[in-house]
């Protein structure tokens, strides 16, 4: 997505050049940056297929919660297997 309006500007930027138009090169330029700030790539957001260390810290933060959950149910079937 990102690539093929990158691509499409660049080609504006050529044309404003070869043409000898500042007005159109500035606003190919304006709208090159603007492009370029929101590149996943450049913000660092992580893509599919997410690499493993963040995988893992995602997995973790999932399974932590429901550990204590059936820790909690597991000591209240012990407890109450005592009384019978």
């Amino acid at each position: 997505m990102f690539e093929c309006r990158r691509s499409a500007l660049e080609e504006r930027i050529r044309n404003a050049l070869y043409h000898d138009d500042p007005g159109q090169l500035q606003e190919a330029r304006d709208a090159l940056d603007r492009i370029q700030e929101q590149d996943p790539d450049k913000m660092g957001y992580t893509r599919w297929p997410f690499d493993q260390r963040v995988f893992i810290t995602f997995l973790i933060s999932q399974i932590a919660p429901l550990v204590g959950l059936l820790t909690a149910i597991f000591n209240l079937v012990v407890m109450f297997g005592k009384y019978k």
